[in-house]
C-alpha cells in the first residue's frame, strides 16, 4: 500500500511539474547569463508554480532571494528553482529541478559553474550519490540526484568549500520529496 501511495504522489509530483512548465510566467524581473527567464518570487509561489520547496534557507541566512529560471539544456529548456542567501559571510545558491530526461550517467550541473583545477569527490547526500567539485578554501558546488520523485539538485557556494562544509550544508537544505529527513 505503501508502494501505491509513493507512487501516486511521484505520479501528482510529474503532473505538476509538468504543468509547470507549460504556465507562461510575467515579464523577468531581471536576465541571468544561465537562463533564460529569470524572475523574484516568494517561496510560496514557487512551491505554487511548480511544487518545488525552496524554503529550507538557514536561520541567520541574510540577503535570502527565490527565484525561477529556464536553463537550457540539450532536451530543451529546465524549469529550475533557486534560494540564494549569505550566510557568515559566504554566498549559497541551492537550486532544483525535475529531471526532463537530462540526467545520464552524470547529474545536470544546475549550478552552470566552472570551477578549474578543482578536486572532485563522491558523497552521499541523504540517499542520494552525489558529486563534490570544489577548490579548497575557494568556490565548490556538490550535485546530486533523487531519482524517487525524479529531482535533479546543486548547492554551490563561493568561498571556503570543503567537502566537509559543501555535504553539510547539502544535508540542511536538502528535504526528499518523499517526506522523510535524508
Amino acid at each position: 500500500m505503501k508502494k501505491i501511495i509513493c507512487l501516486l504522489l511521484c505520479l501528482v509530483l510529474v503532473l505538476g511539474l509538468a504543468a509547470c512548465r507549460n504556465t507562461n510566467s510575467e515579464a523577468p524581473d531581471t536576465e541571468a547569463p544561465d537562463s533564460e527567464i529569470t524572475t523574484s518570487e516568494t517561496p510560496a509561489s514557487i512551491m505554487e508554480r511548480c511544487g518545488l520547496d525552496v524554503d529550507v534557507v538557514p536561520s541567520g541566512a541574510e540577503d535570502s532571494t527565490y527565484r525561477t529560471m529556464e536553463l537550457d539544456t540539450d532536451a530543451g529548456p529546465l524549469l529550475t528553482a533557486e534560494a540564494a542567501f549569505t550566510l557568515d559571510g559566504i554566498q549559497y545558491h541551492y537550486r532544483l529541478a525535475p529531471d526532463i530526461g537530462v540526467v545520464t550517467d552524470a547529474v545536470y550541473d544546475l549550478s552552470q559553474l566552472d570551477i578549474p583545477d578543482a578536486v572532485t569527490e563522491t558523497a552521499m547526500v541523504g540517499w542520494c550519490d552525489a558529486t563534490l567539485v570544489y577548490q579548497p578554501d575557494g568556490s565548490g558546488k556538490i550535485l546530486w540526484y533523487d531519482i524517487a520523485p525524479g529531482l535533479i539538485y546543486s548547492l554551490d557556494m563561493d568561498q571556503d568549500a570543503s567537502a566537509e562544509a559543501l555535504l553539510s550544508m547539502a544535508e540542511l537544505l536538502y528535504t526528499p520529496a518523499q517526506g522523510e529527513v535524508g
